[in-house]
């Protein structure tokens, strides 16, 4: 495709324009005025045509895909104007700079996916009330930073929430607000700076990881992402860390549940309302700062890899948590604490230590530097050694 090439416009009745997977570059792009559904992924284009919201008002645009280009810069307002969007991806570029703030004020978008650029700055905070977001992945853009955006707590339709390495901080999950996704089934906050404690409350919350007969109602149309773009090739793609092996899930499997809370500040202990999530087949609460007993409910989750099968390194950075699979017995701990004794005051330190340790110096000192000392040719001896060391380094 020729970049100087002005736009083309399809006056046709084309409802899907799919150029996914060809060697289209340059800024200009192949337009519809009546298209619904455009997917220009896997291509080389650098940028987005200004006038792209004029031309796709009219038939209503609902799916947008520019993944897997080379686009730079800040991401567009301009796209906010497609009123219509439902699937907005442009993940895998180079874009830059802030999120829009206005693309949570889109009314019935329920996929955004940005992952693998380079944005900067906060999660937009304006989502709708009520919104219709289903997917939410910023995974691997590495500098966002701020707080929890408080509106996402709540969604009634959110079911993928993946907030991975970024630069996220402060207390999260301390309470039940904070957390209530009545419909959620993938949760990844991993390699960030969130702390606080976990509330018992949002694990509750969570149906859309508790077993369907529980809420038969409720699961009528849940696990099955329901996006109607079947004449469009679109993936859902997913990285999840299974005992300490990264890999990216290319397709989701509709009843696919995960937790991953790892590499964050999490103190506290894990709340044993976790074991009402019958569905969940993974968890990863790896480096953190829990501590206490793991729930022994925890076992009970038929669908979880079997946590016995789990290296130690899946439980490294949570030093103070105990009890099986690991080898440390919470009640050994706290019997093999002994009172102050003789030679430790209050705040721990250990004058028999102490004592010990610099007299064995004293000695072992003595008995190096005294010869030398006393002794001429021994001292001459030892200065000739170390001069051929410092000669041969």
């Amino acid at each position: 495709m020729d970049p100087d090439r002005p736009v083309s416009v399809l006056e046709s009745d084309i409802l899907i324009l799919d150029l996914h997977s060809n060697k289209f570059q340059g800024k200009n792009l192949i337009l519809g005025s009546s298209v619904h559904a455009l997917d220009y992924s896997y291509n080389n284009f650098t940028s987005i045509t200004q006038n792209i919201s004029s031309y796709l008002l009219a038939g209503g645009a609902t799916f947008l895909s520019f993944s897997n280009n080379q686009i730079k810069g800040e991401i567009p307002a301009y796209i906010c104007e497609l009123a219509d969007l439902e699937s907005l991806d442009l993940s895998h570029n180079n874009f830059s700079g802030p999120i829009p703030q206005c693309l949570g004020s889109i009314r019935n978008l329920a996929v955004l996916n940005l992952r693998g650029n380079n944005l900067e700055g906060v999660i937009p905070d304006n989502f709708r009330e009520n919104s219709t977001l289903e997917k939410l992945d910023l995974n691997g853009n590495n500098q966002l930073t701020g707080t929890f955006p408080s509106r996402l707590g709540g969604m009634p339709q959110l079911r993928v929430l993946i907030l991975r390495s970024n630069r996220l901080h402060g207390p999260w999950g301390n309470n039940a607000s904070e957390c209530n996704f009545p419909m959620l089934q993938i949760i990844d906050v991993s390699f960030n700076n969130f702390s606080g404690i976990i509330s018992k409350e949002c694990f509750s919350s969570w149906n859309g990881m508790m077993v369907a007969e529980k809420y038969p109602d409720f699961f009528d149309g849940v696990l099955g992402f329901g996006f109607e773009f079947t004449d469009v090739n679109y993936q859902e793609t997913l990285t999840i860390t299974i005992k300490g092996v990264e890999m990216e899930v290319v397709k989701i499997i509709d009843s696919f549940t995960t937790i991953d809370f790892s590499n964050n500040r999490f103190e506290g202990g894990i709340p044993e309302s976790i074991g009402s999530l019958t569905l969940l087949r993974t968890l990863n609460f790896s480096r953190n700062a829990l501590t206490g007993p793991i729930p022994s409910i925890i076992g009970n989750l038929s669908n979880l890899d079997q946590i016995r099968t789990f290296p130690s390194s899946a439980f490294e950075g949570n030093d103070g948590l105990c009890g099986f699979p690991l080898a440390k017995n919470c009640s050994s701990i706290i019997d093999s604490q002994p009172p102050n004794v003789l030679g430790s005051d209050q705040d721990g330190f250990d004058w028999i230590l102490f004592t010990v340790t610099f007299f064995g110096f004293v000695v072992g000192a003595s008995m190096v530097i005294g010869p030398q000392y006393f002794w001429k040719k021994g001292r001459e001896w030892a200065n000739e050694r170390i001069n051929r060391i410092l000669c041969i380094s």
